[in-house]
């Protein structure tokens, strides 16, 4: 009764009315009873998209618009899916980081190059994951190459595209679920939030933590 006040589902008066007859252990009349028993089996259809049913544009958007800054499953995140969207997080910032380990050796022999017309670049010169040509050959770096330029942003713009269509998907199920149940189907609840909150900051919580480390150790 107390949901369905806050909801703001019903008439006011009648549902008021209906609570002082539960509280004082009365019996409600039938006609209480029918409309009690009415807006409990049909969810009000004017809820999709505020406290109990979960926009769809709006999961679409969350995941289109952060995806494209390297944030996937945010949408996910929306719908309560809390655990696939901590995967889909941590697997973006993966090859997003993968791609980073191909294009920063190019991006800084770019630079030096412009510094120092002179300078000749090769894979001695970049970062220590490219220097393998010694124990792998050439073919070989090249195929390395090949991998993080071409393979690993290929593989995040799958799964960006995948994200969009799975939130999609996983929107229409928790409404659904509500429509047959009048329930939500995942709930979040505040340590589910706060633990969210914690493994989605951990990177830069161990960035700042090495630096906190970093600087104790420097002055000693």
């Amino acid at each position: 009764m107390e949901e369905l006040l806050s909801d703001g589902r019903g008439n006011f008066d009648e549902l008021n009315h209906i609570l002082n007859l539960l509280k004082q252990g009365k019996p409600l009349p039938r006609y209480d009873q029918v409309y009690l028993d009415t807006l409990l089996a049909v969810p009000t259809p004017g809820y999709r998209g505020f406290t109990k049913y979960k926009s769809e544009g709006t999961s679409l958007v969350l995941s289109l618009f952060f995806g494209l800054f390297g944030f996937l499953g945010i949408g996910h995140r929306y719908v309560g899916t809390i655990g696939k969207s901590l995967g889909l997080l941590y697997a973006g910032w993966i090859l997003i980081g993968l791609s980073l380990l191909g294009f920063l050796p190019l991006l800084n022999d770019t630079i030096t190059k412009s510094i120092n017309p002179q300078y000749q670049s090769y894979y001695s010169n970049v970062l220590p994951l490219m220097t393998m040509t010694n124990s792998f050959g050439l073919v070989n770096s090249v195929i390395l190459y090949i991998i993080l330029l071409v393979v690993v942003p290929i593989a995040y713009l799958a799964l960006f595209i995948w994200q969009i269509l799975d939130v999609r998907n996983e929107t229409r199920k928790f409404n659904d679920f509500m429509d047959r149940m009048g329930q939500q189907l995942y709930y979040v609840s505040e340590e589910k939030k706060v633990a969210y909150a914690l493994i989605f900051c951990a990177p830069l919580i161990a960035v700042i933590l090495f630096g906190v480390a970093e600087f104790i150790i420097s002055i000693k």
